[in-house]
């Protein structure tokens, strides 16, 4: 019975996604209040928010950070839905959401404005090791993933249609050090299999600043997923650093292949 009704209820969201993925349909117009995911309880514009569903460990554990007062970059910002959640948990602190996809900043300014949030600040450039240019591919139905990743790029393209645009590149440290940004308090990471090179060109921000991160491992199969785990590891532990994997609650003496998967959650010792 469940099995058909998931069926149903996937093909329903692939025959709206790109009607409600422009957040513009009458209907929700001036938005609606989210029943889900981290943006729950508050206004969003497009999307499935209004099909209420369990929070996962990743929102939960999110949920249970204590924010307060911290300034948050939000790097990997999609429609704006977490940013909306770190605007109201850090009290007013500045929220500064990274995204490069155009499309998705629209919806961004869209959900600040229904939310009359004046503390989110959109940082329109790709985050990476060096500043430059890169290819940004995307399901243009799907726009969450979003890569600058080759080889998950080809994976996207040989599913069906994809879209590129040519991106900037920004370093955290060179956004930090023209004052283009403020230090953060905290950091979500998630960046569809660039995460090393993010923390790559974050060198600076992570000795003197030594923010709280929470991160999703990318890559385009397991083998560079544990890759890209491996590096991740080596970084923050260089900068002493401790993670917790969150699905599991184990932490990390070494990179293991259980934590291909799932979220990270990094404190400084």
């Amino acid at each position: 019975m469940l099995r058909p009704l998931k069926h149903t209820m996937q093909t329903l969201k692939t025959i709206l996604r790109p009607w409600l993925s422009k957040g513009s349909d009458a209907y929700f117009s001036e938005g609606y209040r989210s029943r889900r995911g981290i943006a729950r309880g508050y206004l969003r514009k497009g999307g499935f928010g209004f099909l209420p569903r369990k929070a996962s460990l990743e929102e939960s554990c999110l949920r249970s950070l204590d924010l307060r007062d911290k300034l948050v970059w939000d790097i990997g910002g999609f429609e704006g839905l977490h940013a909306i959640y770190f605007a109201y948990a850090n009290q007013g602190q500045q929220v500064y959401c990274f995204e490069p996809n155009p499309h998705n900043r629209m919806l961004i300014e869209e959900n600040i404005r229904v939310n009359s949030l004046a503390n989110v600040r959109i940082v329109p450039f790709a985050v990476a090791e060096e500043d430059g240019q890169a290819e940004l591919s995307f399901d243009p139905e799907g726009r969450a993933t979003g890569s600058l990743n080759t080889d998950i790029a080809k994976r996207l393209a040989a599913k069906g249609a994809v879209e590129k645009l040519t991106v900037s590149l920004r370093s955290l440290d060179s956004l930090l050090e023209e004052g283009a940004v403020e230090p953060p308090g905290f950091i979500k990471l998630d960046t569809e299999g660039y995460e090393v090179s993010a923390l790559r060109g974050a060198q600076r921000v992570l000795s003197q600043h030594q923010p709280l991160i929470f991160l999703e491992n990318h890559g385009a199969d397991e083998q560079q997923k544990f890759l890209h785990l491996s590096d991740i590891f080596e970084i923050l532990r260089a900068h002493n650093y401790s993670m917790v994997h969150i699905e599991s609650g184990r932490w990390l003496e070494k990179p293991e292949i259980f934590a291909n998967h799932g979220h990270l959650l990094a404190r400084p010792r």
